[in-house]
Parts: structure tokens; C-alpha cells; sequence
């Protein structure tokens, strides 16, 4: 055989058998090797992460090995696990499939052209493995088999101010005009009693609390003060309980109240009392009703001069 540059050479038929000849440099020398025992060569011991192209049936000697079976990737001394690019095998779509043999569990991620899709579509035993998303080797986060999500540590956190669970899965009623829950919060408030013009009023409390729970639309506040001094000469007009710690939405019959106790007042003929968060205002207004008496609004004559004011009551209101 005449010497010719490698370039200058007749193409080989295509796949190779195995049986073909290749030069190679062992030890210094030139010698021959089949290229069946080319392709078979083992990776040196401690040699991590080496990759190996393999015919079908050819595997390398660790588990470190990442090799190509003639079909797909795959990894380790067995075939237990397999990466590839294919269809989707219900949609044909592309995407990116990591199988593992040996319980039958297959991870997928694929587009269907609407969406991306995280998707286990394998089975084990009859019935499908839940998803977990694991951070510094805790489990975090579960899906599953039927869907059920849960957060086993931290929290769920609302990124964007207005968003939060959408309900609208569920029938609504015909006056429906929200269906997102978006806020949920709870804490404390200062409640003060005072009047519409407050001139010389001067309130000491030996009590003097509040709380509030806001859940979506709909805040529940507590209040609760007793007076220790209460006295004035020049105030006027109608009391007011300060501090709300939203104030109420416009309009009216957004609110319902309940007190538990108004002590302090002087009103003639009149026995039952109501609170109400004012529209638009973070202030309570008062009101008295009695049998054959016309609604009233408590104003400062209604609570003298010198008096202990003891109130107490639950507010819910809209805001």
C-alpha cells in the first residue's frame, strides 16, 4: 500500500463493525488496536466525570461515568439512569427527558407549545412519585400524587402587594366582585376618646388597648380603655374613638359593632349603644337607642365632666 495523507484516504463504511483497524501510541510505540477495543477502553481509576462513546451493550467501569449506549446517555455501571433530548410521548413535542430505570421513574420537561411542563410521568409500584425541592439537604417544599402542595418549612410569601390565592375555581354568588384573597394581617392600635372639637378635654387611662385582625376587605378590631381622669369644659360636639388602624371604605352599611360596655353615660330613656367606624375616617361615632326614643348620636353633655368612661367593644368594618 502506497503512503497517502489521511485526508487522501477512501471514506470507511459507515457504521463501523468493530473490526476495523486504528493505529495508536502505547507506552512510546506504534501499535494496533481493534476499534472494538478502542471504544471499550475503561477510564483510569479515580477519573471523575470521564465520558465515554459506546456502542449498544458497553459500559463503563464506575459510576462516575457519563457514556452514550448507541441510543441515549446514561450513567454508572448499570443502566439506572438515562438522559435524552426526544418527543414528548403524548405530544410530540420536544423536550428533555431524565429516566431512571431501576424503580421506572421517569422526569420529564417538555413544551407543548402553550407552556413549559415539569412533568413525572412514570410509575413505581402503581402509582406515581411526589415531587420535593430540597435547599441545603432539607425537604422544603412537596407536591403530591393528587396535587396537594405543602410548604413543610418557611413560609409562603406574597411577592407583589395585591396579589394573593385566587378563588375563582369556586361557584360564586350572583353579587360576586372578588374572589382573591390578597391581604391578611393582625397587630395592635391605640383607641382615645375625644370629642368632635376637643377644646380643654385632658384623659388620663388606667387601661387603654386595642387589636386587630384585617383579613382581605374585612378588619375585626377590639378596643378596651378605662378613664382615670376625664374632665373638660370647652369641648363640644359628638365623641369620638380614635386610632382605627385602617380607615373605613366611603359609603354606607359597611360596618357592624357590637359593645360589650359604654360606662359613663347619662342619657335619659336610652339603654342600648352602638359603635360604627365612620366612613372614610379611622374614628368610631356612638349612637343610643331606647324604646319611643329617636336614634342619638353621644355627645359631650352625655358624658359629664369628671366621670370614669369604661368601654369596651368588637368592631367589624370594610375598608
Amino acid at each position: 500500500m502506497s503512503d497517502k495523507k489521511i485526508s487522501q484516504l477512501t471514506a470507511a463504511t459507515t457504521p463501523l463493525v468493530g473490526t476495523e483497524i486504528l493505529p495508536i501510541v502505547q507506552s512510546g510505540n506504534t501499535v494496533k488496536a481493534s476499534v472494538a477495543n478502542v471504544q471499550a477502553a475503561p477510564v483510569a481509576a479515580g477519573t471523575a466525570n470521564a465520558v465515554q462513546f459506546l456502542n449498544v451493550g458497553k459500559v463503563p467501569s464506575t459510576n462516575s461515568n457519563l457514556f452514550w449506549n448507541g441510543t441515549y446517555f446514561a450513567i454508572g455501571p448499570r443502566v439506572i439512569a438515562r438522559l435524552s433530548v426526544k418527543q414528548h410521548a403524548i405530544t410530540n413535542a420536544g423536550g428533555i427527558a431524565l429516566e431512571a430505570f431501576g424503580n421506572d421513574s421517569r422526569l420529564s420537561i417538555y413544551t407543548d407549545e402553550t407552556k413549559w411542563k415539569f412533568e413525572n410521568n412514570a410509575s413505581v409500584t402503581g402509582s406515581f412519585l411526589p415531587f420535593a425541592f430540597i435547599t441545603a439537604g432539607i425537604d422544603r417544599l412537596s407536591i403530591a400524587n393528587a396535587g396537594d402542595v405543602t410548604v413543610n418549612t418557611g413560609n409562603l410569601v406574597i411577592g407583589t402587594a395585591g396579589k394573593g390565592i385566587d378563588f375563582s375555581a369556586d361557584p360564586s354568588a350572583a353579587g360576586m366582585t372578588s374572589e382573591l384573597l390578597d391581604d391578611y394581617e393582625e397587630g395592635t392600635w391605640t383607641p382615645e376618646i375625644t370629642f368632635a372639637t376637643p377644646g380643654d378635654l385632658s384623659v388620663v387611662y388606667s387601661e387603654q388597648n386595642g387589636s386587630y385582625v384585617k383579613i382581605g376587605r374585612i378588619v375585626i378590631a377590639r378596643v378596651r380603655f378605662v378613664t382615670s381622669t376625664f374632665t373638660h369644659s370647652t369641648a363640644s360636639g359628638n365623641v369620638h374613638i380614635t386610632g382605627l388602624p385602617f380607615a373605613a371604605a366611603g359609603g354606607n352599611n359597611k360596618n357592624f359593632q357590637a359593645i360589650g360596655y359604654f360606662g359613663g353615660i347619662t342619657k335619659a330613656n336610652y339603654t342600648q349603644f352602638a359603635s360604627q367606624a365612620v366612613p372614610s375616617n379611622t374614628y368610631l361615632q356612638t349612637q343610643a337607642f331606647g324604646s319611643g326614643q329617636a336614634v342619638a348620636n353621644i355627645a359631650v353633655g352625655d358624658l359629664p365632666t369628671g366621670v370614669t368612661v369604661n368601654y369596651c367593644a368588637v368592631i367589624a368594618y370594610e375598608v
